[in-house]
C-alpha cells in the first residue's frame, strides 16, 4: 500500500466522552499518544483503518513498545483501554484497526493515492517488460543471453546481501533501543520501591512519569531531585520535574551538595579564585596621633 503523507484530527476529539474519560486516568498521557500513533501508523499503512508491518505480519506489542519508545507492558495496557472504549478493534490474528476510520478520513482521497501507486507501478512493469523484450530481440544467440543472465544474477545477489545487511543493522538497533528502554523501565521500579520503603506510602509517584524522567534528565538526578522534594515535603511528580527542569536550565548540582543551586553557584565562586587583597599602608606619625586620640 502507498502511504499517505497526512490524516484528519479533529479539533475537537479531546470533547469525546472516550477521551475525557481516558484523561481521568493515570496513565492518560502514554493512552492518548499510543493513540495518535496509531492513527498516524493506519494513514501510513493506508488500508482502511487497518495497522501492520506487512500484509502477512501484524505488529506485536513488542514491535510497537520499540516504534513509540514505551514499554511493551504500556502498550498493552493502552491497547486494552482503546478496545474496551472500541476505539480499535483487534482481529484473532492480532491485526490491528481503527474502528469508524472511513467516517472520519478522506477515504476517496486516500483510494486516489492507492490507485495512482497502482497506476504508476502497473507503467514501471511495462516499460520494463518492454525495455526486456527489446533487448531480448538484440541478442542473437545463447551465449550472450548467458552472459546477461549472469549479470543480472550477480546484481541480485548484490542487492540481496545489502538488503540483509540492512536489515541486520535494523534489528541491532531494535535490540539496543529495547535493552535501552529495559534498563530506565528496571531503574524506576527500584526507585519507586526504594521511596514507597522510606516513606511508608505506595503510589506516590507513577510508574510512567519515573520512565519519563529518567529518560530525559538520568536516574542520578530524579533521585537527587525526589530527595530534595523529601526535604521540603512536597512529596510529587509535579514539584519534581519542576526541580529537574530549574537544574537543566541554571545547571545540574554536585552529588551530596544538596544546595539545588547546581554548578552555577561553583563558577559563581570561582570568579574570585585569583582575588589579592591589598596590603595594609603603613600609617605617618601625624595620622596614628590621630587615630589614637580618637580611641581614647
Amino acid at each position: 500500500m502507498c502511504e499517505v503523507k497526512w490524516i484528519k484530527i479533529n479539533t475537537n476529539m479531546f470533547e469525546s466522552n472516550k477521551l475525557r474519560l481516558i484523561e481521568a486516568m493515570e496513565n492518560k498521557e502514554t493512552i492518548i499518544n499510543v493513540w495518535i500513533r496509531l492513527l498516524v501508523q493506519a494513514g501510513k499503512t493506508n488500508d482502511s483503518g487497518y495497522i501492520y508491518f506487512s500484509k502477512d505480519m501484524p505488529y506485536t506489542n513488542e514491535m510497537l513498545g520499540i516504534l513509540f519508545g514505551i514499554s511493551e507492558s504500556l502498550v498493552e495496557n493502552a491497547l486494552a483501554t482503546l478496545v474496551k472504549y472500541e476505539m480499535i478493534d483487534i482481529n484473532d490474528k492480532n491485526y490491528i484497526r481503527i474502528i469508524n476510520w472511513e467516517k472520519h478520513q478522506n477515504v476517496e482521497g486516500m483510494e486516489r493515492v492507492r490507485e495512482q501507486s497502482k497506476k504508476r507501478m502497473q507503467k514501471y512493469r511495462e516499460k520494463k517488460k518492454k525495455e526486456e523484450s527489446k533487448a531480448s530481440d538484440v541478442l542473437n544467440d545463447c551465449s550472450d543471453v548467458t552472459v546477461t543472465e549472469q549479470i543480472e544474477s550477480k546484481k541480485e545477489n548484490k542487492e540481496l546481501d545489502k538488503e540483509n545487511e540492512n536489515n541486520i543493522v535494523a534489528m541491532e538497533e531494535v535490540k539496543k533501543e529495547k535493552r535501552r528502554i529495559e534498563k530506565i523501565s528496571e531503574e524506576a521500579l527500584k526507585l519507586i520501591a526504594y521511596y514507597e520503603k522510606i516513606t511508608g506510602k505506595v503510589g506516590i509517584f507513577g510508574h510512567e512519569s519515573i520512565v519519563i524522567a529518567i529518560d530525559t534528565f538520568g536516574e542520578k538526578y530524579v533521585k537527587m531531585a525526589i530527595d530534595k522534594a523529601m526535604e521540603v515535603k512536597k512529596i510529587n511528580m509535579t514539584y519534581v520535574n519542576g526541580i529537574l527542569r530549574n537544574w537543566a536550565k541554571e545547571g545540574y548540582p554536585k552529588e551530596g551538595k544538596g544546595n539545588g543551586k547546581g554548578e552555577c553557584s561553583i563558577r559563581a565562586s570561582e570568579k574570585f579564585k585569583d582575588f589579592k587583597p591589598k596590603e595594609a599602608r603603613e600609617l605617618s606619625d601625624e595620622e596614628r596621633r590621630i587615630a589614637e586620640s580618637e580611641l581614647i
